[in-house]
C-alpha cells in the first residue's frame, strides 16, 4: 500500500513540476518582433509584414506615452493591403512615444517606438 501511495505522490509531483515551468501567458506569446515590424527612420513610417503572421492579423491599436489610444484599425477584413504590408505614418503625430499592439487570432505582438529615435526600442 505504501508503494502505491508513494507512486501516486511522485506522479503528482512530476506533473505539477512540469506545469509549473510553463511561462506562456495567453495573449502575450509573441514571435520575435523583427520578423513582422519594420521602421523607416527617415520617413517615420512603420510597416507590418503580414506574411510573417500568415495573414492572420485581427486588429492594430496604437497608444501614446500616456497609454491613450490614438489609432485603431480592424485588419481581418482588409483585402486591399498592397503585398500584405500594412503601413502607418507617424511623422505627423504630436506624441513622441508609441506602443503598437498587433492582435492576431492567437497572440498579441507589441512594439515600442520612439518618434525621435525610430529604431525598435522593445
Amino acid at each position: 500500500m505504501k508503494s502505491v501511495i508513494t507512486t501516486i505522490a511522485l506522479s503528482l509531483l512530476v506533473i505539477f513540476s512540469a506545469f509549473a515551468n510553463d511561462t506562456t501567458e495567453g495573449d502575450d506569446r509573441s514571435t520575435p518582433r523583427d520578423k513582422c515590424f519594420f521602421v523607416d527612420p527617415d520617413k517615420k513610417v512603420m510597416f507590418i509584414d503580414f506574411e510573417e503572421l500568415n495573414g492572420y492579423a485581427k486588429e492594430i491599436v496604437i497608444k501614446n506615452g500616456n497609454n491613450e489610444v490614438i489609432f485603431a484599425d480592424q485588419l481581418w477584413d482588409k483585402f486591399d493591403l498592397n503585398g500584405n504590408i500594412y503601413e502607418w505614418d507617424f511623422s505627423e503625430e504630436n506624441t513622441a512615444n508609441f506602443r503598437i499592439e498587433l492582435f492576431t487570432f492567437t497572440k498579441k505582438l507589441t512594439l515600442e517606438l520612439d518618434k525621435d529615435a525610430p529604431e525598435v526600442i522593445n
